[in-house]
C-alpha cells in the first residue's frame, strides 16, 4: 500500500481520536419522553381544572365542566396528544391545551404536589 494511502487513512482516523464520546444520559432521551406522572390535576384559565389519568396509549380526563371522557392517543405510540371527535388534549412542558368542540380552549398548568 502506499504511503499516501496510509496517510489518507491514517489521518481521519487519528482525527476521530480527538472527539469525546457523547454520554448516552445526555443526549438520547428526548424530553417528551420523560413519562408523565400517572395522575395530575392541571389549574386551568378561569379557575377551572382538569384531572388527567395517564394510561400510556390514552389519557382519561375529567373536567370541572363536567367533562369525563378517555381520549386515545392521536396518532398512536406518542404521548403528548390526544383526541377523538370532540375532544382533543396536547401536553407540553407541564401544561396542557383542552379543547372541547363547542367550548373556547383552555390553557392549563399543572399544579405541582404540595408534599
Amino acid at each position: 500500500m502506499p504511503l499516501a494511502a496510509i496517510r489518507a487513512l491514517a489521518l481521519p482516523l487519528f482525527l476521530s481520536a480527538c472527539v469525546p464520546p457523547v454520554p448516552p444520559a445526555a443526549s438520547t432521551v428526548p424530553a417528551a419522553a420523560v413519562a408523565p406522572p400517572r395522575y395530575a390535576n392541571y389549574r386551568c384559565d378561569e379557575d377551572g381544572e382538569i384531572t388527567l389519568e395517564d394510561f400510556r396509549t390514552s389519557m382519561h380526563v375529567i373536567d370541572t365542566r363536567g367533562i369525563d371522557v378517555e381520549l386515545p392517543a392521536a396518532p398512536p405510540n406518542q404521548t403528548t396528544r390526544y383526541g377523538q371527535p370532540g375532544y382533543a388534549l396536547v401536553l407540553e412542558k407541564g401544561t396542557a391545551l383542552w379543547m372541547v368542540t363547542g367550548k373556547r380552549p383552555v390553557n392549563c398548568k399543572l399544579e405541582k404536589d404540595p408534599a
